[in-house]
């Protein structure tokens, strides 16, 4: 089965703007499964809190651009802070477009 999209919901970035262990092993999973062709595009989901300089999703899009994911695959949802916001604001914002 092939999906559009596949959602990776952040959990937290260091001070140093890098992935946590957590946010990186479901970050290797999306792309795993966009490298596998089962999903088009990554929506990465996670805000900014006020001791960071970036979004978690952005932390998130420059792992994937490492990995070799092109920018135009990515798309970014910075609004949610929580897993329940950040999937609320994924939903939400795929449906507008």
């Amino acid at each position: 089965m092939i999906f559009d999209c596949g959602v990776v919901l952040g959990y937290g970035t260091t001070a140093a703007d890098e992935l946590g262990q957590v946010s990186q092993n479901r970050m290797d999973v999306g792309i795993r499964l966009y490298s596998e062709r089962k999903i088009h595009r990554l929506i990465l989901a996670e805000g900014k809190d006020k001791h960071r300089t970036l979004s978690g999703a952005e932390v998130m899009r420059r792992y994937a651009l490492s990995k070799g994911v092109p920018d135009a695959d990515i798309v970014l949802e910075e609004k949610g802070t929580a897993t329940a916001s950040q999937a609320y604001y994924a939903k939400v914002g795929q449906e507008m477009k």
